[in-house]
């Protein structure tokens, strides 16, 4: 019986303040229902930060990842609380200008690696995405006061 290669990720970004705080991506990945990865990490401090580069910088995190193991040859969908993240990657809502101009090109740019039919962008609620949703807030929580 052959190996089943899909892959679910859900990634999520918070900053705070936001915009010009600190920012924060994470991803989880998922393959037949169980985690295989995770990551969480410090995107970036100050005025060039908000929610949407944290959003970007994880899908980017969660692409480069998938990239760096060649042996990933099943179909990726990654599932995202935020539509303008998953509208813009789907090419149904263009880029506009905003702090996360330059993620959502390198985010476009990786996920054009990949065959169309590989990957897919999924939204889901917030209350959906509450693995990546926790870890991302979870790192603003260990923040240290400044």
């Amino acid at each position: 019986m052959e190996e089943n290669r899909d892959v679910e990720i859900w990634v999520d970004g918070a900053c705070e303040p936001n915009p010009g705080g600190t920012a924060y991506g994470a991803f989880v990945v998922k393959r037949a229902g169980e985690e295989i990865a995770s990551w969480v990490a410090q995107v970036g401090s100050g005025p060039a930060m908000s929610s949407n580069v944290a959003e970007y910088k994880a899908v980017i995190s969660a692409l480069w990842w998938l990239l760096a193991r060649p042996d990933q040859s099943g179909r990726v969908t990654i599932y995202s609380d935020s539509q303008l993240v998953v509208q813009q990657m789907r090419g149904n809502w263009r880029l506009r200008g905003g702090l996360y101009l330059g993620e959502a090109s390198t985010a476009r740019r990786l996920a054009a690696q990949f065959p169309a039919s590989a990957l897919t962008f999924q939204w889901i609620p917030r209350e959906e995405n509450f693995q990546a949703d926790g870890l991302s807030r979870q790192a603003l929580l260990q923040m240290p006061l400044g």
